[in-house]
């Protein structure tokens, strides 16, 4: 997810806020699965597990933008690794190859934050602390609105509520994917069509003039929560186009390399001046999309596969069965 261009979005909804949505109930989803199998939640595990999958990639990356700084192909400031290494990229931005990493920063402050709030608290607990943020978030927005039609989007706090849709719709799923598995078809696609329609109503009332602050603010959480509400339906009710389009094989090869997409996508797909006055091969259209795809490919199958079957030894040891713990939803007192 590149750092989107000033101004206001031209797109019903800006990729990083559906990653995010995606993030939070898949990392939720994990979670989930490890108290089920286990009993409770390993943080020192699950930390190393994701530092396996993340950061091999992330250093190969970084030693890269510094050897081309280093042999003067372009500028990165010191600041700028020092921010990608401790993730805190999403709150400081100068150079155009790294400034994607805002992003990772979020995630890797939401992997800090919601593993240990999912380990401490029980099934009320979760649900409370993702719905108070959910109510929340807006009104953060609201109040660091600038008037001159940006908001902070790279802010943790503006974006936590794509997070927490995500981790709520992992946690319905969860508890409920029997009932959601009964769905009929006609009212499936009645759900689909009609989050696709919220999506986009909400963008046209975007393009409006009106309350900028509380339309933006309001209408980004309305859309996350639609955004959620189509993960479910892809994922508890397994058929319909929509499963059928994120199951098809063009997808699941691009899903396997998206990581590496992500992370080497700047380098190819550059914005003038990155290279200061040279315009590289690999940086011309259609030449840097080949280029970065076969660069993710590479990264995919020499990076990131070994690590993650390191990663995989970090799992905690299962259970029994019955001495596993099967996650409830909060109980009406």
């Amino acid at each position: 997810m590149a750092a989107p261009p000033p101004g206001l979005r031209c797109r019903p909804v800006a990729w990083s806020e559906d990653f995010f949505v995606v993030s939070g109930f898949l990392i939720t989803t994990l979670l989930l699965k490890e108290e089920a199998a286990t009993g409770r939640i390993d943080l020192g595990r699950f930390y190393l597990r994701r530092a396996f999958r993340l950061l091999p990639v992330l250093f190969l990356f970084l030693t890269t933008i510094a050897l081309l700084t280093i042999a003067g192909f372009m500028v990165v400031p010191v600041q700028d690794f020092v921010r990608c290494l401790t993730f805190t990229r999403n709150y400081g931005s100068t150079a155009w190859a790294d400034a994607h990493l805002w992003s990772l920063s979020v995630e890797a402050q939401f992997y800090a934050l919601w593993a240990v709030a999912f380990a401490w608290l029980g099934a009320r607990g979760r649900v409370m602390a993702a719905v108070a943020l959910l109510l929340a978030v807006p009104f953060y927005r609201m109040a660091t609105f600038d008037g001159a039609g940006e908001m902070r989007i790279f802010d943790f706090g503006y974006n936590a509520d794509s997070l927490m849709f995500g981790c709520l719709a992992a946690m319905l799923l969860w508890w409920y994917r029997p009932r959601l598995q009964a769905v009929s078809t006609p009212l499936l696609l009645g759900w689909q069509i009609g989050c696709t329609g919220l999506v986009y109503a909400v963008w046209f009332v975007q393009r409006l003039p009106v309350h900028k602050e509380m339309v933006d603010s309001i209408g980004l959480t309305l859309q996350m929560g639609a955004v959620a509400a189509l993960v479910v339906s892809a994922v508890a009710v397994r058929r319909g186009p929509l499963y059928r389009l994120l199951n098809g094989s063009i997808l699941q090869r691009i899903g396997l390399i998206s990581y590496g997409l992500y992370v080497w996508q700047q380098i190819f797909v550059c914005l003038p001046g990155t290279y200061l006055d040279r315009i590289p091969l690999f940086t011309v259209f259609p030449v840097n999309l080949f280029a970065a795809g076969l660069m993710a490919w590479l990264s995919y199958r020499l990076v990131e596969r070994p690590f993650l079957l390191i990663g995989a030894c970090f799992r905690a040891a299962p259970l029994r069965q019955s001495q596993r713990a099967v996650s409830a939803p909060p109980q009406k007192t």
